[in-house]
């Protein structure tokens, strides 16, 4: 009995690994694609929704957020009714977000804004959501003011590591 058993969930799962790599093929994706402007723009309509939803290290939302929890949020839910998706889901994403992102000379609101420790390390991102000759607006989920809140930054600001465009999945 027990090795009938055992025979039928080895065939099981050879069965859902074949499904798997049917669906695979035959739904493309495209990490390729920068975040249109459409919904940059709601990531950052949803964002100033959320000005001063308190932070807390790690939270993904709603009821509060830590800074790449916040770019997570905002961009689920921009890409929500679309063809695209975000390609990571980790609310410790600023690594993530900062790989899966385009390097831009022209940021526009609703990309995003990368800072780094002195080492170099890639600890914090925000969300553009203005642009000015000499500054960004910036909406960020910070821990030095416990909340979801604007503020502007110098464009030369030395820990300003990048700024760049989300690159999204596209379904076909």
């Amino acid at each position: 009995m027990d090795r009938s058993r055992h025979i039928m969930v080895v065939v099981g799962l050879l069965i859902f690994a074949v499904i798997m790599i049917i669906i695979d093929t035959l739904v493309p994706i495209d990490i390729s694609s920068d975040a249109p402007a459409g919904i940059r723009k709601a990531a950052v309509e949803q964002g100033i929704l959320l000005i001063g939803t308190p932070y807390r290290f790690g939270a993904k939302g709603p009821a509060a957020f830590d800074c790449s929890g916040l770019i997570v949020y905002l961009y689920s839910k921009a890409v929500e009714a679309s063809e695209f998706d975000i390609p990571f889901g980790d609310a410790n994403a600023q690594e993530l977000a900062h790989q899966y992102s385009s390097p831009i000379s022209d940021p526009m609101p609703g990309d995003l804004a990368f800072f780094q420790s002195e080492t170099g390390e890639i600890t914090h991102v925000a969300l553009i959501i203005a642009v000015s000759e000499q500054e960004f607006l910036l909406l960020e989920a910070s821990g030095y003011t416990n909340s979801v809140e604007k503020r502007n930054v110098e464009k030369n600001r030395s820990d300003l590591f990048s700024v760049a465009r989300l690159r999204l999945v596209r379904h076909y």
